[in-house]
């Protein structure tokens, strides 16, 4: 055990070690004196059902009202690794009562990850918003095509509602619809223009609406000669 503790460059190594016996041993050493949040993360994040099963005992014994708790969930969210995104996922599912979840969405809503993503426009659509600007988060979803079309509909019903009620609706909001309004996709063309409308914009104001008009314009005046 002296050897192992004296050696912090090969800890992860042996805990991760195919013979299990060693394995075992080692992590619980390394529980015994003192794990920490990345080496935990790291077991998560190592497709080993010993590591794993040990590092969500260790971010399931910390204190939801410990400040790490919230540190330690964003940076779980934040990982490269679907499978420990996930294991965020039900720890914020399972205390987001509990927990400040403004101050999460805000780090969260920078997240790139599809499946935070999703969770963070989820979340949005069913719980109101009254504390952080999301905006950017709006717009980047509306930007995708059809890639994340689940999260894309959760945010284009939100919007709908806000706009039915009048909240306000910032202009990259406004730049964001005329940008959808002459995309690829017919639904959400029709569905961006539809919200300019309520937002009380003239559709032909947008410039390529316009230059469509005259193109169709200019067309039959050539089929007239």
């Amino acid at each position: 055990s002296d050897h192992f503790l004296n050696n912090a460059s090969d800890h992860l190594k042996v805990c991760l070690s195919s013979d299990q016996t060693l394995s075992e041993k080692a992590i619980q050493l390394k529980v015994q004196y003192g794990m920490d949040a990345i080496f935990a993360l790291n077991l998560l994040e190592s497709n080993s059902p010993l590591g794993e099963r040990y590092a969500n005992e260790y971010f399931n014994s910390i204190d939801i009202r410990d400040p790490e708790f919230e540190q330690n969930l964003v940076m779980i969210c934040d990982s490269p690794n679907k499978h420990t995104r996930e294991f965020g996922l039900e720890l914020l599912n399972q205390h987001h009562l509990s927990l400040n979840m403004p101050k999460i969405l805000l780090m969260l809503k920078e997240n790139r990850h599809k499946n935070i993503r999703f969770f963070v426009a989820s979340y949005l659509a069913n719980n109101e918003n009254r504390f952080i600007d999301i905006s950017d988060f709006d717009i980047g979803i509306l930007r995708t095509r059809n890639i994340e079309r689940k999260t894309k509909e959760l945010v284009k019903k939100r919007i709908s509602t806000q706009i039915k009620r009048k909240a306000k609706s910032p202009d990259m909001l406004f730049n964001s619809l005329k940008e959808l309004s002459y995309g690829l996709i017919q639904s959400d063309k029709e569905w961006a223009l539809k919200h300019l409308t309520l937002l009380g914009r003239d559709k032909h104001h947008i410039p390529e609406i316009k230059i469509k008009d005259i193109e169709e314009t200019n067309n039959e005046s050539c089929a007239n000669i």
